[in-house]
């Protein structure tokens, strides 16, 4: 099993061979600050906090990772893009929230449930895919993700419960929930709600026991 590798900003590197890293694992004093991070084998968590308000621009995650802990990425602002791998089946409360220059996001087919504020506060995410596995989304999950336009969902009905306000303040949203081809059934018009996007115009479907609303380009 390989070790975790942490490169700087000075060009110098360390390793840890935890199982669950936290910030203990590798060391941040202020001038030097961490520029992305190979996870090795030996990891199988990424820990409450592990990378919370840091420089991180890119990280690399295997499949021995099961789990990323809550705050685990809150607030790192240089993060553009991230990996989770079919192996995480546990996003914590908080992963990404904030960070602001996150713009995509593959997200495991494995994954129950997105948790409360995982991705609240993402400003640059502009679309995400949402694997059929996924069975709730939690409160604000993608609150303030202003630029984001479209979550394509492959089935809708899957979706056993919501939080309260998941799409609060998105007002670039356009396309919701949908199959393809998909057509709204009975009954079908035009609302506007302040529960999942601030004035924003769409049509109405329900699905199973809970009301889903499905936004068109």
């Amino acid at each position: 099993m390989s070790n975790t590798v942490f490169i700087y900003t000075d060009g110098t590197t360390s390793e840890s061979n935890h199982t669950i890293l936290t910030k203990s694992s590798y060391t941040n004093p202020i001038t030097k600050y961490l520029k992305s991070v190979i996870v090795g084998t030996s990891c199988s968590s990424l820990g409450q906090d592990c990378f919370r308000d840091m420089h991180l621009i890119s990280i690399t995650i295997p499949n021995s990772v099961t789990s990323l802990g809550t705050n685990c990425f809150y607030q790192s602002t240089n993060l553009t893009s991230i990996t989770i791998p079919d192996s995480v089946t546990f996003l914590g409360e908080h992963c990404f929230r904030g960070c602001t220059k996150l713009t995509s996001i593959v997200i495991t087919n494995f994954l129950a449930n997105i948790s409360n504020s995982c991705f609240q506060g993402c400003s640059s995410l502009t679309s995400i895919l949402i694997p059929n596995t996924v069975k709730s989304l939690g409160n604000n999950c993608f609150t303030d993700c202003t630029s984001l336009s479209s979550i394509i969902y492959a089935n809708p009905s899957g979706i056993t419960s919501a939080g309260v306000t998941p799409f609060l303040n998105t007002p670039s949203m356009k396309v919701n929930f949908f199959l393809t081809p998909l057509v709204p059934s009975t009954p079908s018009g035009v609302y506007t709600t302040s529960l999942y996007t601030s004035g924003t115009t769409f049509n109405y479907i329900s699905i199973s026991f809970m009301n889903l609303y499905l936004f068109y380009l």
